[in-house]
């Protein structure tokens, strides 16, 4: 197995570590619909018009969210774990997030459902594929619910701690 399979293998399970914690943590292990798909980010970067007023990217979609690593590290607001330092590395990661997503076997993430194979009908939750500081002392995770029209996303910073993801933190990201 070459180096950069044996590094993906790797990484989908500390991702699928990652989420089963939030899960946990969460109680949504007690949800009936958790989408075994990752879905990606799109990498938006800051764009402003001739004023100087920021343009927002294009809304969340069922597909993914348009991001930059600065409105990242805005929204996480927590300098201890995330902060300027890692802007290039949250770039990269955002960047890649659609490969990572596309490469998502569901077999694998289906570890991190609930146990019930049934099929997503109208309510759901969705993850995104998780983001890492610089050192991975910290994860970012995000997931959107959706309920038959109502929707709402969130966010929640993650740190190992013992061995263990723990939730440090969770926000609310948006609502419709």
């Amino acid at each position: 197995m070459s180096c950069e399979k044996t590094d993906t293998v790797k990484n989908e399970n500390l991702y699928i570590e990652v989420i089963k914690n939030y899960i946990i943590e969460d109680s949504l292990y007690r949800t009936e619909n958790i989408s075994t798909r990752l879905l990606p980010y799109f990498y938006f970067p800051s764009q402003y018009t001739e004023d100087g007023l920021e343009i927002p990217p294009p809304p969340v979609s069922y597909y993914g969210e348009y991001i930059d690593e600065n409105q990242l590290i805005e929204s996480i607001g927590n300098q201890t774990y995330f902060s300027e330092k890692d802007k290039d590395h949250l770039k990269y990661q955002l960047i890649m997030s659609k490969n990572i997503s596309n490469s998502n076997k569901d077999e694998k993430i289906s570890k991190v459902d609930s146990g019930k194979k049934e099929e997503l009908e109208t309510v759901w939750y969705s993850f995104y594929v998780p983001l890492f500081n610089i050192d991975s002392s910290a994860v970012y995770v995000q997931n959107d619910f959706y309920d038959n029209g109502y929707g709402d996303g969130s966010g929640a910073l993650l740190i190992k701690k013992d061995g263990q993801w723990k939730l440090v933190d969770w926000f609310s990201r948006w609502t419709r």
